[in-house]
Order: structure tokens, then sequence, then C-alpha cells
């Protein structure tokens, strides 16, 4: 069963990435469905009160930093939200907000955003085929998922025991 829910997690984590790079666009399905997933793999790890409490203030920190994120870009980018990050980046902060405890989960997520800029810094210099879409845009949804990925396949081969601690 828990390998049946591993696999199914590992498996959307994937897709949302290989579609969030190809086409920029994710099914809105995958969001609620990893974040049932994390859900799911979160409570077998930690149980029913600490992953309310986990999930609580994880899900308060994600709004607070989008909160002060539209703030900066309505007031000094002067520029629209739509603009500046997409609807899945969105919903992929609130879907990652189930994975781990609190603090596992915002060290996580600093250095999941670090990947990102590093990848995309990397992975754009090399490409020749630029559309205008593509080199104004970072899929950040998939380089999240792909970095939140790298970490669960590290935790479950038991390199990495913490995830659920605290």
């Amino acid at each position: 069963m828990i390998i049946l829910l591993k696999s199914s997690l590992v498996i959307c984590l994937l897709s949302v990435f290989c579609q969030d790079f190809k086409d920029r666009l994710v099914s809105v399905f995958l969001f609620p469905l990893i974040a049932v997933l994390l859900g799911i793999i979160h409570y077998l790890n930690v149980g029913k009160p600490a992953i309310f409490w986990n999930v609580g203030i994880n899900l308060g920190l994600i709004t607070v930093m989008l909160i002060i994120l539209y703030s900066y870009v309505r007031i000094r980018a002067k520029n629209t939200f739509k603009n500046s990050l997409g609807l899945g980046d969105v919903f992929c902060f609130f879907t990652l907000a189930f994975s781990f405890a609190s603090i596992a989960f915002i060290t996580f997520l600093v250095f999941g955003l670090i990947f990102a800029l590093v990848i995309h810094s990397l992975l754009s210099r090399k490409r020749t085929d630029k559309k205008d879409a593509f080199k104004n845009s970072i899929p950040l949804a998939g380089y999240l998922c792909l970095f939140f990925t790298f970490i669960l396949i590290i935790h479950w081969l038991e390199i990495y025991n913490n995830l659920y601690v605290l």
C-alpha cells in the first residue's frame, strides 16, 4: 500500500515537472491529488495532532509569503501579480504545504527556490530555441516538484530521516 502511495506521488510530481517545463501549463487535478498523497504519507509518519499543526503552520507561512510577494509586486514593481507568478506556482506552494514538518518545509522550500533559480539559469543559457513565452517565465512549480521528489526519494532511501521531526 505504502509503495503504491509513494510511486503515485513520484509520478504525479514528475508529471507536474514535465508539463510545466514543456508547456508552462499544468493539469489542475494534479495539485489536489499530490496534496492528498503528501497528506496521507505525512499522516502515516506523524499521526493526527502533529499533521494539523504542521500543515496549519505551513499554510500560514505560504499565505504570508504570497501576501508579501503580492504587495511587493503591486507597490514596488508596479506590475500585476498575474504577470509575476503563475496560478500553478501558487497551487504548488499550497500543495507542498502538506509535505513535511514546518522546520523541514521551510528549509526545503528555501533550498527548492534556490534550486529553481540555479537550474533555470543554467538551462536558459543552453537553450537555443528561446521562444518569447519561455524566455520570460520560469517553470517554478515544475522545479519545486522535481526538488521535492529528490528530497522524498532521499528520505525513502533512509539517507535523511528528519523530514517529519519538529
